[in-house]
């Protein structure tokens, strides 16, 4: 029998970086990552609220589509 699987969810992507060391540092040093809400008008999506951690960038997430892994790994 063969299947298809997606594997999802292995990183994490804030307001304050990526999975890895700069996000740890950066957290430990009390940085923040919300702020006013850029992205939208807030009338558009109905929100009271100004503040959100919105990421500026996210890093591309590379995607390897020729590797397998057999049922038994």
């Amino acid at each position: 029998m063969e299947r298809e699987v997606a594997i999802t969810g292995l990183g994490a992507v804030m307001p304050l970086g990526t999975i890895g060391t700069e996000t740890q540092d950066r957290l430990y040093s009390e940085e923040r990552g919300g702020s006013r809400i850029t992205r939208f008008t807030l009338e558009e999506a109905g929100l009271r609220t100004t503040i959100a951690c919105e990421v500026d960038e996210a890093p591309p997430i590379p995607w390897d589509t020729t590797s397998e892994v057999s049922p038994d790994e």
